[in-house]
């Protein structure tokens, strides 16, 4: 189950037929976890270099993370100038400054002070029911919100495919910024991460109308298991969210595109298809 967010990166998924040979396909297969490199030197290897207007498009992309930045909790606004964020997109911000790095967008010592405040603001945020991230803070001022960036005391949950997102985004900086292994093991430890697994699948959590808490599997093909990967990384499996079933194969202007059989009308949930999670594994 995935609720619809305020910010432009919403999120959303399974039996195999045949289809004409005269199709493209796009194969869907089992997507094996990153791998990790020995030597953190590889990370700054770019084998194919930036073409000069590759390079213009990689400076304006980061230039979006400059002019959104919060310098008192050091995360970015999900949404041009507006303070609120999700866990998605934080992680989408660390996976753009280790871009940057490695592409030399910006210098060692200007990373290392981004990324020290953000894991100082991150590791210091008031977590949903002292378990887990709220679904969405408040960038400028680190607090728990709504959707609405109304402070909310308790919070309104938190969401599993947003916690494997960051984890993902966790383990890019583990595995080329090693000096940050230990603060970030000390984070992944902090966080209840096993409260949002259940029956071998993520879950997530929302607030009632009488303020109880109640547990909803999140998830649909694609956003899945790009997020239990990001699970697994950190030693968490969810072996039925990483699985590709149930799906089926649609035709969308001659393009066979797998789509997610679960229902709504049984599930409660969309099982719209996305682009985003193609290009992001």
């Amino acid at each position: 189950m995935r609720e619809k967010k305020h910010n432009p990166s919403n999120h959303a998924k399974k039996h195999s037929q045949k289809t004409p040979s005269t199709h493209r396909l796009i194969p869907l297969r089992n997507i094996p976890p990153t791998p990790t490199l020995h030597s953190p030197n590889t990370c700054s290897t770019i084998t194919d270099p930036l073409t000069p207007d590759e390079q213009t498009y990689a400076r304006a992309a980061w230039q979006y993370f400059v002019n959104n930045y919060q310098p008192t909790t050091g995360f970015t606004n999900s949404t041009g100038g507006y303070p609120s964020g999700i866990l998605w997109d934080m992680g989408n911000y660390l996976m753009a400054l280790n871009a940057a790095r490695w592409l030399n967008l910006i210098d060692q010592p200007d990373f290392d002070s981004r990324l020290n405040k953000f894991l100082t603001s991150l590791n210091n945020l008031k977590l949903f029911e002292d378990a887990l991230p709220n679904k969405v803070y408040n960038t400028a001022t680190g607090e728990m919100v709504d959707y609405g960036n109304n402070l909310v005391e308790k919070g309104i949950g938190w969401s599993a495919l947003d916690i494997g997102r960051i984890l993902a985004a966790f383990h890019v900086i583990h595995t080329c910024h090693p000096q940050y292994n230990e603060w970030l093991q000390g984070i992944v430890t902090k966080w209840q991460v096993g409260r949002s697994l259940k029956d071998d699948q993520l879950f997530g959590a929302m607030v009632l109308p009488d303020n109880n808490t109640l547990l909803v599997q999140e998830g649909r093909l694609g956003y899945e298991e790009y997020a239990a990967r990001g699970y697994e990384l950190w030693g968490f499996k969810a072996p039925k969210a990483v699985a590709l079933e149930p799906f089926k194969f649609v035709d969308i202007n001659g393009v066979q595109i797998p789509v997610d059989t679960r229902d709504f009308q049984s599930t409660n949930a969309n099982n719209y298809g996305s682009s985003v999670t193609f290009m992001e594994n």
